[in-house]
């Protein structure tokens, strides 16, 4: 397994909401994706989700509670 430095990945892009996929492994698929606004939330029902913040703020909000 190679390592891989998310800071070179997303140095080869500069656009926003275009996944890239990065690596595979086991027929999972890890993507990044620059961000700009507010994301809705949606549903894949054959993948899991993972969420890494690497850069910025980031405001999570859950659907059924209130702040």
């Amino acid at each position: 397994m190679n390592k891989i430095s998310l800071d070179e990945k997303f140095s080869l892009f500069d656009e926003h909401w275009r996944p890239k996929t990065i690596a595979a492994l086991n027929g999972q698929e890890v993507k990044l994706v620059r961000v700009q606004g507010e994301f809705r939330w949606h549903h894949h029902d054959h993948e899991d989700k993972f969420f890494n913040r690497a850069t910025g703020g980031h405001l999570t909000g859950l659907s059924g509670y209130s702040s």
